[in-house]
């Protein structure tokens, strides 16, 4: 058996997300302001360490279970295309695209379409992949880069899902080989019930038709963990892993310190760590009044931690992606849209998980802000198009995936390897994750197609048309700064 202290796990997780944001400010901004906001968040990083090291608790796992769950997260990893190991999904036409130049542009990413334009997108997450894939670029050569870079990534992925397994092991206090197994399973395939709507909406005809992405059953879409790596692993993998620790956050000093070390790996999975984050602030508030602890809970938040995040972080980011072309151009706005198509929504994609277990988990921290921020960001929109459902919901469904596990590992006894003692709530939350694994395992089943069309075509795995942003021709205000030099963050923060 292997005994790991909670805290070092906790401080390896904090590390991971903290790294790509000091690449950051090293690479992209003049080195005086770089050196400061780095200097400013390594001291919050050194007060944060003091305090998690005074968790002494320790979870015992045995060593062949490690090896299954790094093994797992491999599989995982490469199964949903990460890295070409097998093909991969649509929008990484783009992903690469910004991958490419990162590697093969100085930092920051100028172009020459005549437009003035910069690469302007939350890269966080290919920061270091792409460091690699430079040296490898002046070393080796082109290819050398890109191969480099794309494993690098892959192998980046398997080190936060399995940082987030650990997180979910320890917090759920399940480390022997059968619980662990049954995490990873509903890490894996949790989703919500999309195949029931899609059939129910074919009743009429003769015949049933599953297409290669179940979630498109309506315009809106929360998207299963399984979809969202293949897609989105970018923003999903970071808001899986703040969330997993935020679970271990019994109180407020670290908040603002964890939420922000979000915002440079995705601006919109933040609002949903923010609104679970503020709506919990708000309850301690309520408490702290009728309890005359006020001055004990502002203490809680203005710590160390804290207030470096808020100087150091957040306006050097809140000024890089304002200057974002689409952004700038789009802001919040709300859904209208009638309850014939809202209420399936809600019901068929986490509400009859959150009503299963409401009687175990209501008191729960995370739980009533998780479960109403779900049914609220189908309400807003963010520019064009359903992004802002499908990405702020993620930390949100993190959290009630968390509290379901919880729930059925609390109720389910493993007798043997043949035998559960299972009560009848149980019985039904698993038959709902059943119905929803169906959605998860479209993908898989497209994965394979497409293995077997480009093996068969001899096509490439990668997704990779573009090769590079710089085409002031192609759709691709998401990514850029127009008229950088204009801009507050290239007139007196970037290099």
């Amino acid at each position: 058996m292997i005994k790991i202290r909670n805290s070092n796990i906790r401080i390896a997780s904090y590390g991971l997300l903290l790294v790509s944001v000091i690449c950051f400010f090293l690479t992209w901004l003049r080195w005086y302001v770089g050196f400061s906001a780095t200097i400013l968040v390594l001291f919050g990083y050194y007060r944060l360490i003091k305090d998690l090291a005074q968790d002494e608790s320790e979870i015992l796992i045995d060593r062949k279970t490690l090896m299954l769950i790094g093994a797992l997260m491999i599989a995982w990893t490469l199964f949903c295309g990460l890295g070409g190991a097998t093909p991969q999904k649509n929008d990484l036409h783009w992903r690469n695209a910004i991958l490419h130049d990162l590697i093969n542009y100085p930092w920051p990413v100028h172009y020459t379409d005549g437009l003035d334009s910069t690469l302007n997108y939350y890269f966080a997450f290919w920061i270091i992949p792409a460091l690699l894939g430079k040296a490898a670029l002046h070393l080796f050569g082109a290819n050398a880069a890109w191969l480099v870079a794309n494993i690098s990534y892959s192998f980046y992925c398997v080190i936060f899902l399995c940082a987030v397994v650990l997180l979910l092991v320890s917090y759920l206090k399940s480390t022997s080989i059968k619980r662990v197994l049954f995490v990873v399973g509903i890490l894996i395939f949790f989703s919500g019930l999309d195949i029931i709507p899609l059939i129910l909406a074919q009743a009429d005809q003769e015949n049933i038709s599953i297409g290669k992405h179940l979630e498109w059953w309506t315009w809106l879409q929360y998207s299963s963990n399984t979809t969202q790596l293949g897609w989105v692993f970018n923003q999903a993998i970071p808001a899986w892993l703040v969330t997993a620790l935020l679970f271990h956050e019994k109180r407020m000093n670290h908040y603002a310190y964890l939420g922000l070390l979000l915002l440079p790996f995705g601006p919109i999975p933040f609002v949903g760590v923010f609104f679970i984050m503020v709506i919990q602030a708000l309850m301690s508030f309520t408490a702290a009044l009728r309890g005359k602890e006020l001055r004990g809970l502002i203490g809680e938040i203005f710590t160390v931690p804290n207030i470096v995040a808020m100087l150091g972080i957040l306006p050097i980011y809140w000024l890089f992606y304002f200057t974002n072309t689409a952004a700038s151009t789009g802001g919040f706005g709300t859904n209208i849209f009638s309850p014939v198509v809202y209420l399936p929504f809600v019901i068929f994609e986490f509400a009859l998980y959150a009503i299963l277990i409401l009687p175990g988990s209501a008191r729960e921290r995370f739980f009533m802000s998780a479960v109403l921020g779900l049914f609220i960001v189908p309400l807003f929109t963010l520019g064009e198009g359903p992004d802002f459902c499908m990405r702020a919901s993620i930390p949100m469904l993190f959290a009630l995936m968390v509290y379901v596990t919880r729930y059925l590992l609390n109720n389910i006894e493993f007798v043997d390897c043949e035998r559960l003692i299972i009560d009848k709530t149980s019985a039904l939350l698993l038959l709902l994750l059943i119905i929803g694994a169906v959605t998860p395992l479209t993908e898989f089943r497209e994965t394979y197609r497409q293995i077997d069309y480009s093996i068969n075509n001899h096509t490439s795995f990668y997704a990779d048309k573009f090769g590079t942003l710089d085409d002031g021709d192609m759709p691709r205000d998401n990514f850029i700064t127009i008229n950088s030099t204009d801009t507050m963050f290239y007139q007196y923060l970037a290099k």
